[in-house]
């Protein structure tokens, strides 16, 4: 298996604005390449106090059946400051509303403020 993740970050109209991908995939044995699991996720970001102002998640491939209901749910990070995403989106999104590989990308957002940093 091999995971790829992305996050690219800039600064537009006073927002920061990130368009992020993960994806894992694996082989079959003929050698040929599955994904597995694949999202994409854009968000604005207000620069003043790197709060989450909105947030888009667009699933690609899903392993499982109920992983098409979290994409939805991040929204409701909306207004929470990103550095605090290691432990905000495990409390907020939770059972149904969570799909664990969509939290582990989400919870990256909290490298937002040192990226921006470096901008």
């Amino acid at each position: 298996m091999r995971r790829h993740r992305r996050i690219d970050l800039w600064r537009e109209n006073g927002l920061l604005r990130v368009d992020s991908f993960f994806r894992d995939i694996c082989w079959d044995p003929d050698g040929s390449q599955q994904a597995l699991h694949e999202y994409t996720v854009r968000a604005e970001i207000d620069s003043a106090d790197l709060t989450l102002i909105s947030v888009v998640v667009t699933p690609r491939v899903l392993p499982f059946p109920e992983c098409q209901w979290a994409a939805p749910h991040a929204k409701q990070l909306a207004g929470k400051p990103v550095a605090s995403f290691r432990t905000s989106v495990q409390e907020t999104l939770v059972e149904l509303e969570a799909c664990t590989h969509l939290n582990d990308m989400l919870r990256c957002l909290a490298e937002v403020p040192s990226l921006a940093a470096r901008l």
